[in-house]
Order: C-alpha cells, then sequence, then structure tokens
C-alpha cells in the first residue's frame, strides 16, 4: 500500500512515518483553509496570514491524527500486540500492527482507543479556543485555528466509529462478532 515512506520521527518507541501521498493531502488542506474557511471565519488579514494559518491548522490536524494512532499503539503495546510504525498517507493514518489482536477484549479496546483520544484531544481544543479572547469582529486568528482542530478531532471520532472495516467501528463490530462466537 505504502510504496514512499519517509520516517519523521519517533513517538513512545513508535517510528512516525509520511508516505508519498501526504504531502498532496497536506497541499490541499493547507491551500483549502487558507483560501476557503479562515478568510470567512477571521475577515480583513492579509493573505500570508491565512496561508499560516492554514498551514498550521493542518499541522495541527495531522498531529491530531498521529494522536489518534498513537491510542491505538499504546493500547496495542498493552496487549502484546508489536507496531511496526504509524503512517501518514492520503486517506489518514494508520498503525500498522505485527499481528492481529489475540481475542475480541483487546481488538475492541486498541479500535476504541484511537477515537477516545480523538475525542479528548477535540475536547480540550475547543477549550482552549473558547478560552481564547475574542476579537470586537468575532474569532481571532489563534482561536479559529484551535477550534478548526478541535472539530477536526471530533469529526475524526465520529467518522472513524462508523460500521466499517476497517474503520474503527468495523473493528468494533468485529470485536462484538467474535465475543459472541
Amino acid at each position: 500500500m505504502f510504496t514512499h515512506r519517509i520516517t519523521i520521527c519517533k513517538l513512545l518507541g513508535f517510528p512516525i512515518k509520511i508516505d508519498a501521498t501526504w504531502i498532496f493531502l497536506a497541499a490541499i488542506v493547507t491551500w483549502s483553509l487558507a483560501t476557503g474557511v479562515f478568510p470567512d471565519q477571521v475577515a480583513g488579514l492579509g493573505n500570508s496570514a491565512y496561508w499560516v494559518m492554514g498551514a498550521v491548522a493542518a499541522a495541527g490536524l495531522f498531529a491530531s491524527i498521529i494522536f489518534h494512532e498513537l491510542g491505538h499503539a499504546i493500547v496495542a503495546r498493552y496487549y502484546g500486540i508489536g507496531i511496526r510504525d504509524i503512517t501518514l498517507f492520503v486517506f489518514g493514518g494508520v498503525a500498522a500492527m505485527d499481528d492481529e489482536p489475540p481475542n475480541a477484549t483487546s481488538e475492541f479496546w486498541v479500535a476504541i482507543a484511537g477515537p477516545i483520544a480523538s475525542v479528548l484531544l477535540g475536547a480540550a481544543f475547543w477549550l482552549i479556543g473558547g478560552l481564547l479572547p475574542a476579537a470586537a469582529e468575532g474569532l481571532t486568528p489563534a482561536a479559529a485555528v484551535v477550534q478548526y482542530v478541535g472539530m477536526m478531532n471530533g469529526m475524526l471520532a465520529l467518522f472513524n466509529i462508523l460500521p466499517a472495516f476497517p474503520l474503527d467501528g468495523g473493528r468494533m463490530l468485529r470485536a462484538a462478532l467474535w465475543s459472541l462466537k
């Protein structure tokens, strides 16, 4: 699946990699935020300010995906399941397990750990965004970026709990069916 991966760092002992397709996604996300989303939310800034906001928000989104995948990886490690690496690619991220979970319980908790991490991170960002000072016209640039990252974490959690394999919800459904069998 991944052909051109680059290791960017190691977090908690897990290699973090990006696939070449991720660069395409990063450019599209930054562009769409800089030219569409943030000019509508925070009026009156120059183009360079919107591009900086877009780049910072895109970096926050991708850091959030790594955080989500770290949730899976940490719980997998708890259950003795090896994780080769975490890779960001055009469709998001994946924590590549060395083996399948040994039982339904471990499958369920590894699967739900990512959405739980995203919900917690999203709530933290949303709270911080609400605490930032407001501008007379509405959101400040910092509040707009922080609230965007918070909202995207909530959406990431909701999307991932859909009961469709290989999404986390599909893995949770598989664990539930496995435990019944």
